[in-house]
């Protein structure tokens, strides 16, 4: 009977902590088990990263309108931040493109944008974020499609917002406790950064843990590997500090998709020098599309 209760228990707590966990999704457009122990990692705001939203008014479309062969529109998009820290600020590109022939398609277009980062704002005691937004907005047109082939002709538009990420994840490892599991100070990003060691008299062991907490594609920073992203991380004070087994990895490109685990181990002269610095840096492009959709009459 008690066996039976401890089960339903735990799984009540799990359920639990299913639902109060998971990522921030992003505005639609329309508009870090090898020690046993828990992560550290580092808490992040609820509504985090950069997205973008596109305006109503007249003369522009966001998807589900009907206009007519040889009718100018216009597509703005509104580019907004809501990262802070010194990697807060953000530059790219938002690119439009169709999915009509040509001499028929308005091609592909791509403008630039800068971002400034978000603002943390202190009122009554309390902090909350305060988010910044390109300005100017991103304006594409006067647009218009002629000689369309069918009437009705329905129209798909993408639209893809393309900035590069740099995040670093910082950790104080202390070699004098085995059980005090560090914890990471990292700004908020799209790859999480969680980290976990276990101390032997002459190693430091470190589970890197990295994990992806939001929408968008993933790229080299040179935009040119789709799932790889630079990794770089430094054990201050050890000696040797080399991560993945197999290639002694330490700084370079790696495959990354959603989650990935590095292990990396460093050499220690006396466990009593308590602390070693870690950081870990990331960098990694980032591509969020959306599509919308209108319908093109014939005059």
């Amino acid at each position: 009977m008690k066996k039976a209760i401890y089960v339903i228990t735990a799984a009540i707590f799990l359920m639990a902590l299913f639902l109060t966990s998971g990522c921030v999704n992003t505005q639609d457009i329309q508009p870090g088990n090898w020690f046993n122990f828990n992560w550290g990692g580092g808490s992040q705001a609820q509504r985090t990263g950069t997205d973008f939203y596109l305006s109503s008014g007249p003369g522009l479309i966001k998807g589900g309108e009907t206009i007519k062969e040889g009718e100018q529109f216009w597509i703005q998009a509104n580019v907004e931040n809501y990262d802070t820290g010194k990697n807060g600020a953000k530059q790219g590109y938002i690119c439009i493109d169709d999915d009509v022939p040509a001499g028929v398609s308005i091609g592909q277009q791509c403008k630039a944008f800068y971002v400034e980062k978000a603002k943390i704002i202190e009122e009554d005691g309390k902090t909350r974020v305060e988010k910044s937004e390109a300005k100017p907005p991103i304006v594409f047109g006067p647009l218009f499609y002629e000689g369309v082939y069918l009437d009705p002709y329905r129209i798909n538009i993408k639209l893809e917002m393309i900035y590069n990420q740099i995040s670093q994840a910082n950790a104080m490892i202390d070699a004098s406790d085995n059980y005090k599991q560090p914890t990471v100070t990292q700004e908020p990003a799209l790859i999480k950064v969680g980290v976990r060691k276990s101390v032997t008299p002459q190693y430091i062991l470190v589970e890197i843990d990295l994990t992806k907490t939001g929408t968008g594609k993933i790229y080299s920073p040179d935009g040119n590997y789709e799932n790889k992203i630079f990794f770089d991380a430094q054990l201050a004070g050890a000696q040797n500090f080399k991560c993945d087994y197999e290639t002694d990895l330490t700084s370079g490109l790696i495959d990354f998709e959603n989650k990935k685990l590095i292990k990396c181990e460093g050499l220690i002269s006396n466990v009593k020098d308590k602390n070693y610095p870690l950081i870990i840096t990331l960098q990694y492009r980032i591509k969020k599309e959306e599509t919308i959709s209108i319908i093109v009459n014939k005059k």
